[in-house]
């Protein structure tokens, strides 16, 4: 996993601007605000279950996860201040406020990376439970998609002309510890598919972060599969080539206990969640993930059975096949 920043206060003040002329910019900064905070808002909703169910930690344990709370927190605030600085001159963004703002959350970041992974140093000052652990496991799990969100969107290392959905799933894949991620998530199979804009960072990695917050939701768990000791959750991506109509459909399929029969018509809402246990705003990701897809002339649903697991679908137009070879076919938009 890695947990580094890879960007500057400059990095960020030029990407903010080029969404200026954004026709709706509010809309754009409740986006972006999902984005960029939904990892760090798992993060706080983790290291407050741990102080509940860890009764057996030690008060340096409990310290070590307090911090790493109070800096998600921290940095959710100081990401804050960047779209306010966006959206104070009404498109012409607030430069002091933005610059202000993008220091402070580098060096917040910068701090946490000091202490990640957490799960090795925190369990070296004491034994704990294997659900405590797991509890750690998600922290770094959740830190890391944080670092990975926010490397993608502001890293001139990450960005592209062109974007490649399957290697960017397969490199996500490598960069995940099976012992640091709450859910394993199995060998990707997918095509080849060139686009112009970045579908993981705007489409894969929201369903990613909806499987680990809300696939396993207990309260959907009508089998008792929990109580099964060797239960593991585990969820995957792929893709196929749907040549009639000239598109690409991808899967992201889960084990867990699928979705409730009184959110699946809202699901796709802006805010419509099946959680309602914690302060972290909900009900984003998936809205503006099937906005990003129908933007770009594709389609999303899903198909779901209670307490068996749930399939997110979409689909990506393509308008070229390359053949290189029998085994190398790229599908490009």
């Amino acid at each position: 996993m890695d947990y580094k920043i890879n960007f500057t206060i400059e990095d960020i003040c030029r990407e903010l601007h080029k969404f200026t002329d954004a026709p709706n910019l509010e809309h754009v900064a409740i986006t972006l605000r999902h984005h960029y905070i939904s990892a760090l808002w798992a993060v706080n909703s983790v290291a407050s279950l741990f102080f509940r169910k860890s009764e057996t930690s030690t008060l340096h344990q409990r310290a070590y996860v307090s911090n790493l709370r109070f800096s998600a927190l921290l940095a959710s605030e100081h990401i804050d201040g960047l779209l306010e600085g966006l959206l104070a001159g009404k498109g012409e963004p607030s430069k002091s406020g933005i610059e202000r703002s993008a220091r402070n959350l580098i060096t917040v970041m910068e701090k946490i990376s000091d202490y990640l992974p957490a799960t090795q140093s925190i369990l070296e000052l004491g034994e704990l439970s294997k659900k405590s652990q797991q509890l750690l496991n998600e922290l770094d799990f959740f830190y890391n998609a944080a670092f990975y969100v926010l490397n993608s969107a502001f890293s001139p290392e990450m960005q592209r002309d062109s974007y490649r959905l399957d290697l960017d799933v397969k490199n996500f894949h490598r960069s995940q510890s099976l012992k640091a991620a709450p859910l394993t998530m199995g060998d990707p199979e997918l095509v080849s598919i060139e686009t112009k804009v970045d579908y993981f960072s705007n489409v894969v990695i929201h369903l990613i972060q909806n499987v680990h917050n809300h696939a396993l939701n207990p309260g959907n768990d009508i089998e008792g599969r929990l109580k099964d000791m060797q239960f593991r959750g585990w969820y995957e991506i792929n893709s196929i080539d749907d040549a009639p109509k000239k598109q690409i459909v991808v899967t992201v399929e889960d084990n867990g206990f699928g979705v409730s029969p009184r959110i699946r018509e809202r699901l796709f809402e802006r805010y419509a969640s099946t959680k309602v246990d914690d302060d972290s705003e909900h009900g984003v990701g998936l809205w503006a993930a099937k906005q990003f897809v129908e933007t770009h002339g594709g389609k999303m649903w899903f198909e779901t059975e209670l307490g068996k697991g749930t399939k997110f679908k979409f689909t990506i137009p393509y308008n070229q096949k390359v053949v290189l070879s029998s085994r190398n076919i790229i599908y490009k938009r």
